[in-house]
């Protein structure tokens, strides 16, 4: 029952890392194509959201990335080793990095909105933003928990 549980964390990091490729490679473009072929009065807004998205994607796929490795460890019962405390640091920067990037991505966000639509864009927004947040915290417990641990086994 753990093997499923690790590829199914595994197939869903690739995944989700595949959909935000082809988010940043294909729709993104396209969608940026028409904005500046439009005659928008807050295109220059959206043009920012747009960039925070793609600044948003690289702390994303390498905090995938760091996640199937971090999978493969666990699947090699190598936790508690300085390998994995390595890659939940660099999961744990990329989920804060991109909870500050998305932060300031809603400032201009709550610009373009149209007011009809502003509680339920943003309340998606912010839910965003929260879980990458709680990620974040998470990965920081389990590494000083995993810290703590190999601490007391040195000793």
């Amino acid at each position: 029952m753990k093997k499923f549980y690790l590829w199914f964390i595994r197939i869903l990091a690739l995944s989700l890392g595949l959909g935000l490729l082809a988010v940043d490679g294909y729709f993104l473009p396209i969608f940026i194509y028409n904005l500046m072929r439009s005659s928008y009065e807050l295109r220059l807004y959206l043009l920012f959201v747009f960039i925070s998205i793609y600044l948003v994607s690289i702390p994303l796929l390498i905090m995938y990335f760091n996640s199937f490795k971090f999978m493969n460890i666990i699947d090699k019962h190598e936790v508690y080793t300085l390998r994995s405390i390595n890659i939940l640091q660099v999961i744990r920067i990329c989920a804060f990095s991109s909870t500050l990037i998305l932060s300031v991505g809603s400032v201009f966000l709550y610009f373009v909105i149209d007011y009809e639509n502003t509680p339920e864009v943003l309340f998606v927004w912010v839910v965003i933003v929260m879980l990458t947040f709680v990620i974040g915290v998470i990965v920081s417990l389990i590494r000083q928990f995993i810290l703590e641990e190999v601490r007391f086994e040195e000793i």
